[in-house]
């Protein structure tokens, strides 16, 4: 498979899946930088004994990937299902579409799913920290496609916290 003039590059890392039906797919996926990777279903046949991955528009046994097409024929059918996209916090883990940029730390939160909630504690960053990139306790939501929409409702409620200063120093937060 080649990309031709599809915007799927790839493929990448991938799969053979043969149906019960007799239908050959190949499941491989595209790195989209930020976005991750998307993983893609491509139709799959035969040709000289080599797999032909996408569609063979012009016949030389080299495929380009479709970006629609139709479902493969399983022998059943299924109602269509979507990843989660909404979260009421309303158990004591993170839903799947979450995700901590590094490995959680039980310090950064604070999950009362009884009151539907999730409590985010402020964590200090290591001093040499030039950018977002290198703070681990940021809470992520997976982005479902490249154009969405997203509303939360936040709760800010800072604690007050007394100073140590010298004479003359004005009381802080």
């Amino acid at each position: 498979m080649a990309q031709g003039n599809s915007p799927v590059n790839g493929p990448h890392q991938g799969a053979w899946v043969d149906t019960p039906t007799g239908e050959d797919w190949f499941l491989h996926f595209q790195d989209v930088g930020a976005y991750g990777r998307l993983v893609h279903l491509q139709p799959m046949k035969w040709a000289d004994d080599w797999p032909v991955i996408g569609i063979d528009k012009d016949g030389d046994g080299c495929g380009e990937p479709v970006l629609t097409y139709k479902k493969p024929n399983v022998g059943k059918t299924y109602p269509v299902c979507t990843p989660q996209e909404s979260d009421e916090f309303d158990d004591y883990t993170l839903s799947p579409q979450w995700q901590w940029h590094a490995n959680i730390n039980e310090k950064w939160a604070y999950y009362a799913g009884d009151q539907s909630l999730i409590r985010l504690y402020s964590y200090p960053v290591v001093e040499e920290t030039k950018n977002l990139w290198d703070v681990a306790n940021l809470l992520l939501q997976k982005t479902p496609s490249d154009n969405f929409t997203a509303t939360m409702k936040l709760t800010f409620k800072p604690t007050k916290k007394n100073r140590v200063g010298g004479e003359g120093d004005e009381p802080g937060w």
